[in-house]
């Protein structure tokens, strides 16, 4: 849940700091298909945010009453993907070797810790999660 320059920057010390011979288990989400009802609900809360502003400022100017703001969203988790190809990249130049990759349902919002692993690219809640397992050359450099 943290934003890729972060992710990639964290894998890198993983990598470095992995022994020569030393596998890494890790899972990530690499792609995101939007569904169409969701694309509209974020739009649909940008427009609440636009309007929420105006409300504001009615208020401010005495021309609205305070009870008709609605109340604060809650925080939100975000989820950041990075695409394959810069792990591709990395996994190259950190010198690891892919050992096995698959695909998992952590992604799915209801997700509960039971894990379904498939060798298909199956997308869940609109995400794509990549199941990796790398290995440290045993030669660096």
């Amino acid at each position: 849940h943290i934003p890729p320059r972060y992710t990639v920057i964290y894998l890198r010390d993983f990598f470095r700091l992995l022994a020569p011979g030393g596998v890494l288990v890790f899972q990530i989400p690499l792609d995101k298909k939007e569904p169409v009802l969701e694309r509209l609900r974020r739009e649909f809360g940008r427009l609440r945010c636009r309007m929420a502003i105006g409300t504001r400022l009615r208020i401010l100017l005495g021309r609205e009453s305070r009870g008709a703001l609605a109340p604060e969203p809650e925080g939100q988790i975000h989820m950041h993907c990075i695409p394959e190809s810069t792990l591709d990249d990395l996994f190259r130049s950190s010198g690891m070797e892919v050992a096995a990759k698959a695909f998992s349902n952590s992604c799915e919002l209801s997700f509960n810790g039971s894990i379904k692993i498939t060798a298909e690219r199956t997308y869940f809640a609109g995400y794509l999660s990549g199941l990796f397992a790398v290995r440290k050359s045993q030669h660096p450099g």
